[in-house]
This record gives structure tokens, C-alpha cells and sequence, in this order.
């Protein structure tokens, strides 16, 4: 099996599928070649096909202080992982009628100053990749320390069967699950 991105494999047996995964952002096709050999040696002409691969959503990952600091400070922790390496901008609103915020980087602590008579308040996370205009939910926080996490597919899905995009999208049983554990 070649890949097109000089990557190769060979593969044992027949199995039903396989996987491999590409970087995000090229907009020239990769050809995939597969030549079938049988036990004496004997080669079949080889089969292509041709796959571009687009933007991949990024996954993110908000945390924040449990409580109010010390008149009224209150933090976020933002961090994401993204196969394509893109530069992402994340966009706070604060909920408290300030002006939104903008990071341009991951950051363990964004700070902000509440009136902590007042709260709680709801915050919400956005951002943005540099590959299009899509606002990204990150994440849905309040200044009380309760987490929303939003199970959701940001792009539409091209094919296949429904098991198998439920776990690319991570909203599986096993997707929920781990989202679970991690947070007790």
C-alpha cells in the first residue's frame, strides 16, 4: 500500500478496512496505489484512487478556577490539539456585559476581574483556526465552577457508517464515557 505522502505498508490477510491518517490542508490530492500479491509472487496491476484532505476541527480543552480569587478574580486555562497545526484565536465572553477577549495563543492563565457579589456568571469560549471563519464552541463555563461540555459535529460529514462517525466526531458512548472519567 502507498499512501501518496511517502508513506508505505504492507498489509497481511484481508482485512475489511484500514486507516491512515493524513495532515490537514492540502489541497493537492494524494494518490493511494495497492498492488494484491498472491502466495507464488504474482502481482495484480495496481488500484488508485486520489483523496484531498481538508481542515480538521480542532479539539480544545477549558478549564478554570473553582472559585473566585481574591476580589473577584476568576481564571481560564485554554488549550487544543490540532492534526494541522493551525494557528487558532480564542474569543471570551466574559458574561459579565465586558467587552469580549481575544488570546491569540494557548495560555494557562487568562485572568479577569468579576464583581463577585454578582455572579455567577456565564462565560463562553469560541476560536477560530486561520483555515476559515467557522467559530468553534471550545467551551461553556460559569464563574460557579459548574463545566458544560457540548458534544457536537463541526463540518459535514462526507460518508460512512453511523458507528464509524459517531467515534470520528467523538460523540460515542466511549467518546462520553471518557469525557466522564476525565472529569471526576
Amino acid at each position: 500500500m502507498n499512501w501518496g505522502d511517502s508513506h508505505t505498508e504492507t498489509i497481511i490477510g484481508h482485512p475489511s478496512s484500514l486507516q491512515h491518517i493524513y495532515p490537514d490542508n492540502n489541497t493537492t490530492p494524494y494518490t493511494i496505489s495497492a498492488t494484491a500479491y498472491v502466495a507464488d509472487g504474482a502481482a495484480s496491476a495496481p488500484a488508485t484512487t486520489s483523496v484531498t484532505v481538508n481542515n480538521v476541527a480542532p479539539t480544545f480543552d477549558v478549564t478554570s478556577s473553582d472559585a473566585f480569587g481574591d476580589n473577584g478574580q476568576f481564571f481560564l486555562s485554554l488549550h487544543h490539539n490540532d492534526p494541522g497545526n493551525d494557528t487558532l484565536t480564542w474569543h471570551i465572553d466574559w458574561g459579565d456585559s465586558s467587552p469580549s477577549q481575544t488570546v491569540t495563543e494557548d495560555s494557562e492563565y487568562v485572568l479577569h476581574d468579576y464583581d463577585a457579589d454578582n455572579g455567577p456568571y456565564s462565560i463562553s469560549v469560541t476560536a477560530n483556526d486561520e483555515d476559515n471563519s467557522v467559530a468553534y464552541p471550545a467551551g461553556e463555563l460559569s464563574s460557579d465552577g459548574i463545566r458544560v461540555h457540548k458534544l457536537a459535529v463541526y463540518e459535514l460529514p462526507r460518508s460512512g457508517k453511523p458507528e464509524e462517525l459517531l467515534a470520528k466526531y467523538r460523540i460515542d458512548a466511549a467518546a462520553i464515557v471518557s469525557k466522564v472519567r476525565s472529569l471526576i
